[in-house]
Parts: structure tokens; sequence; C-alpha cells
């Protein structure tokens, strides 16, 4: 062959699959000038870490119910009825408290008895389980001191449970009841309107 060269065919070179390197030229410090190429920062999102505790939870949603689908309620056996329905719990109440006032009332209502003297219509209330009468005013509980025919301790009323008695304490000129002399020391029902005269003062017992 001419010029005694092969008809071989020549093979081309194979390109390499590291990428294009820029020569490195050593410098005088023994450092290269390949400048240090900084990483491409990725936008893609990079997945989050979440501590198990802190993974929201999937809610949970009510069963749906189709239309037209009766639904019937049940009672909580474990709920109070008063709470369950509030407004009759409060009618309730409102009627025992009615109740109990009423019952108050039925005390507070008790009869209070009066002595009245007839000579000036001045009533005496009658508030002691032993209620003195007569002119000697550091003792009796009821003094008349412009009469001298009372004794300094005349007659006494005394109450027991609900009724009133009248009792004259030996005194000199006696103690009537509705006319009748009484005897000393010895206890005289008294009703309403009945009529007391110590000595010669007559009086009225009422009992409102």
């Amino acid at each position: 062959l001419p010029n005694s060269q092969s008809n071989v065919p020549q093979q081309m070179p194979i390109p390499s699959s590291q990428p294009n390197v820029p020569p490195q030229i050593p410098l005088s410090n023994g450092q290269s000038n390949v400048s240090q190429q900084t990483p491409q920062s990725n936008n893609s999102p990079q997945p989050i870490n979440v501590p198990p505790f802190a993974k929201p939870q999937t809610p949970v949603s009510a069963p749906s119910v189709p239309r037209g689908t009766a639904v019937r309620a049940v009672s909580n056996p474990f709920v109070n009825s008063d709470v369950q329905n509030p407004l009759q719990s409060f009618n309730e109440n409102r009627e025992r408290d009615d109740a109990s006032v009423m019952d108050d009332i039925t005390v507070a209502a008790e009869p209070i008895p009066f002595l009245i003297r007839e000579k000036d219509n001045h009533k005496v209330l009658i508030d002691k389980p032993v209620c003195r009468i007569g002119k000697e005013r550091g003792y009796v509980d009821f003094c008349i001191d412009d009469n001298i025919a009372i004794s300094r301790s005349h007659a006494n009323i005394v109450k027991k449970e609900n009724d009133y008695f009248i009792v004259d304490t030996g005194s000199t000129n006696h103690t009537y009841v509705d006319g009748k002399q009484i005897p000393n020391r010895t206890e005289v029902k008294l009703l309403h309107e009945s009529k007391i005269k110590l000595a010669n003062e007559s009086f009225v017992f009422r009992i409102y």
C-alpha cells in the first residue's frame, strides 16, 4: 500500500464519562487553582421528621345518616333526670319553696295575747311565760302605780303550752275572773274576752 499505511480504519476516541474538569495548575503554595464549586440547592421539598407524639391525628367523622332515616333518641341512664329537664326541676323547686314559705307563715301566725286596761284602753303584751302584775316597779312586768288598791305583787298570768292562766299571788283585795273571786295560789284558765278584775281595776284578756 502507498505510504506503507494499512487499510484498517482508525478507531474514534471514546469520550470519557468523567465531567470536564479544568486542568489544575499547581501554584507556588502547593494549592490548586480549581475553585470550590458550591453545590446547587435542590428546590424540591425535603421531608420533615415529625415526632410520634406531634403527628396530627385524623379526625373521626360521625357516621352519615341517609335522609329519611328515623333516629331514635336513647336516654343516658347515668345522667340525672333533673339535668335533662331543667325547667321541670325549676318548677318542682319553686313549689317546694312556696310550701316552705307557707309553713313559715303558719308558724308566725301564732295567737298573741294582750291584757287591755279598761280605764285608759292601755294594751299590755303578754310575751313572757310568767307576766307579773302589781305596783312594785322593780319586781313586776306590768306596773299599776296609780291605784292604791293594787298590791305590790297582785297576780301573775302564766303560759302553759298554748293556754294562759291567771294566779292570785296573795293580794289584799283579791282577783276576779268573769265576776267570780278566785282562790289564792290557784291557776284559773283565761279565754278570749275574759273579764279580769284586780281589786277595783278592770281588764279584758284578748288573743289576736
